[in-house]
């Protein structure tokens, strides 16, 4: 199919460029080695369960996958293609070629500072069901104290106004479910408007399904989009993160911090019974 260009189906083609190079050079700097991560292996498996003529896994997985259909996210990655040539697969300086469109999904990498502790996972404001995850900021049920009572006062507040607002789009786009990572206003507004358009877009070509029969029921959406901070080909990086979001030590510290955080600086914000 010619709406996604493949340049190597195997994985061999990494192993033959770096047989080409002279030796003592396998990368970009003289005397330094290419760490293989068999992007190249991992593209035409991506291509093949989803993108090829006969792929591995049909149109419903392929829709909870990307959380559209397969021409709309197609058609949508043509246009970032030619808005951005970031996204266009280059080769590095060693003529190996580097991640395709497709694998170009990864978020950015988040690093901040709570009360003196330094952090690198974002985090997810979550009621008290969900487990004591790094990742989760949960509520307390019986605070004491009023900088407790503060923190959970502010915490339900904020997700409940995020919930509403956002709901829709955080159930289908990654990018609305993480944090800010600092970028400025105009940043976030080309973001939910971005979001915004391509759900209109899902929503026009899914009209005709519905019609007669539209449900606006929007606690029963399809899968969630989880965000992924590391390269999924990497096993012993992802076995690493893994480990450190479900840190139960980091939950409690990130909340601990938190309130702290709020009651020193930010005490005027909400009033507590």
């Amino acid at each position: 199919m010619d709406d996604l260009a493949v340049s190597c189906h195997h994985p061999s083609c990494t192993s033959l460029v770096s047989s080409l190079l002279p030796r003592g050079q396998r990368g970009s700097v003289n005397g330094h080695d290419v760490v293989d991560h068999e992007r190249l292996f991992w593209h035409a498996l991506l291509f093949k369960d989803y993108f090829s003529d006969n792929p591995t896994f049909g149109p419903k997985v392929s829709r909870r996958r990307f959380q559209m259909k397969r021409h709309v996210f197609l058609r949508i990655m043509n246009a970032v293609q030619e808005h951005d040539n970031y996204f266009m697969q280059k080769r590095n300086a060693a003529g190996i070629l580097e991640l395709s469109c497709p694998q170009k999904g990864e978020g950015p990498q988040v690093t901040y500072n709570i009360n003196g502790h330094d952090y690198s996972i974002g985090y997810y404001l979550a009621d008290g069901i969900y487990s004591s995850w790094a990742t989760f900021v949960r509520t307390i049920p019986e605070p004491q104290g009023n900088n407790k009572k503060y923190f959970a006062k502010a915490q339900e507040a904020c997700r409940k106004d995020v919930e509403r607002a956002f709901g829709v789009l955080q159930s289908r786009f990654a990018i609305v479910r993480g944090l800010a990572h600092l970028w400025d206003e105009d940043t976030l507004g080309d973001i939910m408007m971005a979001c915004i358009i391509m759900h209109n877009m899902i929503v026009e070509d899914k009209r005709d399904e519905y019609i007669g029969e539209y449900d606006c029921n929007y606690d029963d959406m399809e899968e969630e989009v989880a965000v992924s901070h590391s390269e999924a080909s990497e096993l012993d990086a992802f076995t690493h993160n893994y480990k450190n979001i479900k840190n139960n030590k980091t939950h409690t510290q990130l909340q601990a911090d938190l309130i702290e955080h709020l009651w020193q600086y930010h005490p005027d914000l909400y009033e507590i019974d």
